[in-house]
Formats: structure tokens, sequence, C-alpha cells
């Protein structure tokens, strides 16, 4: 009769490459390979190319208001007013006879011409000068050619 063999009769392992470790020890460890994330930078933004506006604080300018002539002979008679006031305010010249008003520039001047075309020849007349709280007047005549 033939035996048939129950089990294996070597101590080798079939398919399996031969150790090379010592006997009765544990294979070494190793860890996985690292692998980094794909990073991406961030868009690189420039830095401005103009600097911010600089506000500066609003000048402070000291009321003023002048006369040039007084009288005139001209048709239509008319004064010239000029002064000082602040920046972006209103300067309004009034009278009976006529008036306008003005800007005042960034610079705090101001200059205007007013005629008076109806003034009665050789009466004064009073013309107001006003600004916010700022009042002057001054007294203007017009006075015949010749």
């Amino acid at each position: 009769t033939t035996e048939v063999p129950t089990g294996p009769t070597t101590t080798e392992r079939r398919n399996e490459p031969p150790s090379t470790n010592p006997p009765n020890t544990d294979p070494p460890k190793t860890d996985p390979p690292v692998t980094e994330p794909h990073a991406t930078d961030p868009p690189k933004t420039d830095p401005p190319v103009t600097d911010p506006p600089v506000t500066e604080p609003p000048i402070q300018v000291e009321w003023s208001a002048f006369q040039v002539y007084g009288t005139c002979d001209a048709t239509p008679p008319f004064e010239v007013f000029y002064g000082t006031a602040q920046p972006g305010s209103i300067v309004l010249i009034s009278s009976p006879y006529g008036g306008r008003d003005k800007l005042v520039g960034e610079n705090g001047h101001w200059e205007v011409k007013v005629f008076f075309p109806d003034a009665p020849v050789g009466e004064p007349f009073q013309v107001w000068v006003t600004s916010g709280d700022h009042k002057d007047d001054f007294w203007f005549t017009r006075v015949s050619p010749g």
C-alpha cells in the first residue's frame, strides 16, 4: 500500500522568498512613503500703484471784505468787492439796486463785480456783504458821467 503524507515534510514555505531575518525575530517595520500634498501658492497681488489720497484738515480763513471804488460814472454803474472767507462758503452782496453771490475758492479768496443798473445818480446807498455769521456794509454812489 502507498502512504499519503498528511502534512508538510519540510520547513520551507512555498512561493515565498527566503527570509533574511534571523530566526524568531519580527520583520523590520517600514513607514509608508510620505507624500506631500500638492500645495498651490496664493495669487500674487501687486501693491497699489498710487498712494491713497491724503486728506488734509480744512484751512481756517479769517473773514474780510473790501470795496474797490465807492463811486462809478459808467453805464451801468458797478463796484468790485473782494476778500477772504472759508473755502466753499458763499459770499452774498446785496443792495436795493442789485446784488450777486460768489462761491469762495479753495484758497479762501473771493472777488466779484456787481452792477447797479437802477441806482439813482448822486444818492449814496448801502451795500451789504455777508457770509455765514459775517456781515459788513459799504456805501456806493452812482455819479453822472463827465
